[in-house]
């Protein structure tokens, strides 16, 4: 057995926002992804429109 230590990692900026939305819905992961693409797409046709 290693006597090394784990190192921990910290989250990456799209765990973090997961983790958010995953919150946001009370832990309804399918909820959480819908509200997610939403927000996404929402977000692209605000982007095209200031184009």
């Amino acid at each position: 057995m290693s006597n090394q230590q784990a190192t921990e990692i910290p989250p990456s900026e799209a765990d973090r926002i997961a983790f958010a939305y995953w919150v946001a819905e009370r832990g309804d992961v399918w909820a959480a992804l819908v509200c997610a693409i939403e927000d996404a797409l929402q977000d692209l046709a605000e982007a095209g429109r200031t184009c």
